[in-house]
């Protein structure tokens, strides 16, 4: 699994959610206006977890949420694991290497 932060666990719906170091380090740069929207479409996901894109082949366990926020695009991928939201990356636009991204964090 990930490397991720016990302290930051929060509950939503009676799901617990976990942000990776990864996700943490990426989100805490965004001004709090885009924070608050960004976990608003995690209690969003947390009620509905089928919400995002099954990914298939090497990241077949993984999901990605898109969403609009003004004209920006973004993308939150995340896992179920145990019964946990695992929220894993977070990216603005650019679809370079956010899987590759996501490859080499496993």
């Amino acid at each position: 699994m990930r490397n991720t932060k016990r302290g930051n666990i929060r509950s939503l719906n009676l799901i617990k959610v976990v942000q990776t170091t990864r996700f943490e380090r990426v989100f805490k740069k965004y001004y709090p206006a885009i924070q608050k929207m960004v976990k608003d479409e995690i209690r969003i996901i947390a009620s509905n977890p089928n919400i995002g894109q099954q990914k298939h082949g090497d990241l077949s366990d993984i999901r990605v949420h898109k969403f609009k926020i003004k004209a920006d695009l973004y993308l939150l991928a995340y896992q179920f694991v145990n019964g946990e939201l695992v929220v894993l990356e977070f990216i603005q636009n650019s679809h370079e290497n956010f899987y590759n991204n996501l490859k080499k964090g496993r």
